[in-house]
């Protein structure tokens, strides 16, 4: 409502009142504007004061796959794996986890996941042997890319992934064969055995070096391969070993997949020109035999 002009009021004393009349509607107009005007318009909505909290628990690195006792877990399911793979000596294997060093590095969690979710983690291993102890091709340490994962809660149980870049050499292990040590005076009092030395493998000493199979009657170009190369004689033992170890525990449509799936892998390494190429067939048959019996075999194609 448009308000009128004071020149239309006569009288000194009317137009005082009436400027002061003004004036005070006025102030009651901008009064009434400011209170009907959007509240609490400076403070900050829910959402955004919850925001950089949960910004923050989103970006909280998650700690279980580095947790030590999970790295302890990983340790024995690796020695564990390597004695299925041999098909023997499981209880020397788990002996020696002990006295073994694992080193985890690169941790970190595949899958960001929340304390209530699995946590899949993936790092670069290094295993360090105990003394005395080696691997096909003298190594002593071990080293490459391992998967696991930890199941949700405080003791999230751990299952060991892809491990072959350890657990495959791992299954060669055999005691080391030191130069005999110069003769020493006969100690006058009894020394206590060490508590902490670790049971050695027993080293099998008819067949190292040997394949499973007879070299004199080896007629194939793989054959022939396997024969003059120590290291792939012990991959050919332990594929055997980890290969007669499936037969007696595969059902029978496992069995039917482990005897065909076996002509085709024996026809691929007869076909390889190089000792590179028949390790690799070697390992990939070791992968094959393991999604087989696992379920989760789905068709391999060897490729030269």
């Amino acid at each position: 409502m448009a308000l009128p002009p004071l020149s239309l009021f006569r009288g000194p004393r009317v137009a005082s009142r009436m400027r002061t009349g003004y004036f005070a509607l006025i102030l009651v107009a901008s009064l009434a504007l400011h209170a009907c005007g959007p509240r609490d318009q400076d403070k900050l909505g829910e959402n955004e004061l919850a925001g950089p909290k949960e910004a923050r628990k989103a970006a909280a690195p998650d700690t279980r796959c580095a947790a030590q006792g999970a790295q302890d877990e990983v340790k024995r399911q690796l020695f564990a794996r390597a004695a299925e793979i041999r098909g023997a000596n499981s209880d020397a294997y788990a002996r020696i986890a002990g006295f073994a060093l694992l080193q985890l590095d690169g941790v970190a969690p595949d899958i960001s996941a929340a304390a209530s979710h699995s946590a899949e983690c993936r790092a670069r291993a290094t295993l360090r042997l105990p003394p005395g102890l080696k691997v096909a091709g003298g190594r002593t340490t071990l080293g490459g890319g391992i998967s696991y994962s930890i199941a949700p809660g405080a003791r999230g149980a751990v299952t060991l992934g892809q491990s072959d870049a350890i657990a495959i050499p791992l299954a060669t292990l055999t005691q080391s064969r030191p130069a005999p040590p110069a003769p020493e005076p006969a100690p006058t009092t009894d020394e206590p055995l060490d508590p902490l030395a670790p049971a050695p493998v027993p080293v099998e000493t008819s067949t190292a070096g040997r394949p499973s199979f007879n070299c004199r009657s080896a007629n194939t170009q793989g054959e022939r391969f396997v024969c003059d190369n120590p290291t792939l004689a012990a991959l050919d033992r332990t594929m055997a070993a980890q290969y007669r170890g499936a037969l007696a525990r595969a059902d029978s449509s496992q069995r039917q997949l482990l005897l065909e799936t076996r002509d085709r892998f024996l026809a691929f390494r007869d076909r390889c020109p190089s000792d590179s190429c028949i390790d690799r067939a070697y390992r990939g048959r070791m992968r094959e035999i393991d999604d087989i019996m696992a379920g989760r075999w789905q068709g391999r194609i060897y490729r030269n």
